[in-house]
């Protein structure tokens, strides 16, 4: 091959990022016109982006970001068709920018964002970009939207599970605590802070299902203990502070925070 044709396919890759084989088969068909051939690629590609958008997007992956100049923070769930694009720093800067823009004006919901000038022109070019590189489709499911007066931490585990605390500092505040509180959250996923938390129905339910179990040929003090048992299951499954505190099992986390001056105002855990 002439040496020019190599400077033709390495120029006209450098401008569409189509791979080296593509370009040669492309430039031997406009015989070696460069313009031709980049019309014929932006074409080719444009037809794929459109077929792309159509595929389903079976997985997902989750994000949380804090704005600590606005006390805000944002925690999103992206469905994506391949777990693999979570580390392209497209897409990660993507989400960022997402995130980002959700913070800073302060946008509540999805209809929102998307009747957002900005967003909508930054998001068809980098569509455009992970497709192109990825043969991928991304669609934001959902995000939470937060805002408080006091403070915010968050974990992300692998982009799979991811957790924002809100929290309130005390004297003689202990950081690695809360950190450790946070990372908590994150592997039990308990559902509430305290067991007054729990809504009646949804407790009503558990109770009569319980009731439901018990064999009744047990007499009156054995359902009572079965029962007693199986509500304190539920309670420790479900509640932040009836849980034992992951790095010390012999101390609730109840205790953990009394013992630190931490007081938990909420928290939030998408997966």
């Amino acid at each position: 091959m002439l040496k020019k044709n190599i400077k033709i396919i390495k120029k006209l890759r450098s401008k569409t990022q189509v791979s080296y084989i593509e370009c040669k088969k492309i430039l031997i068909k406009t015989k070696w016109n460069f313009k031709k051939s980049k019309k014929m690629l932006k074409l080719l590609l444009g037809k794929k982006i459109n077929k792309i958008t159509f595929n389903k997007t079976k997985n997902f992956i989750t994000f949380s970001y804090i704005n600590n100049l606005f006390n805000i923070s944002v925690l999103i769930k992206i469905k994506c068709q391949n777990i693999i694009i979570i580390e392209n720093y497209f897409f990660l800067k993507y989400v960022k920018f997402i995130s980002k823009i959700i913070s800073e004006n302060k946008i509540y919901n999805l209809n929102i964002l998307n009747k957002y000038k900005i967003y909508k022109k930054y998001i068809k070019n980098i569509n455009y970009k992970i497709i192109k590189y990825f043969n991928e489709n991304i669609i934001i499911k959902y995000f939470i939207f937060l805002k408080t007066i006091n403070k915010f931490i968050n974990y992300n585990h692998n982009n799979k599970i991811s957790t924002i605390l809100e929290y309130k500092i005390k004297n003689n505040f202990n950081k690695n605590i809360i950190k450790d509180i946070v990372l908590h959250i994150t592997a039990l996923k308990p559902k509430y802070i305290l067991k007054k938390n729990i809504p009646f129905n949804i407790l009503n339910k558990e109770k009569n299902n319980i009731i439901n179990k018990i064999n009744s040929k047990y007499n009156n003090n054995v359902k009572l203990k079965i029962f007693n048992n199986n509500i304190k299951e539920f309670y420790i499954n479900n509640c932040l502070f009836e849980q034992n505190f992951i790095k010390n099992i012999k101390y609730k986390i109840k205790n953990i925070i009394k013992n630190n001056n931490i007081e938990i105002i909420s928290f939030y855990i998408i997966y």
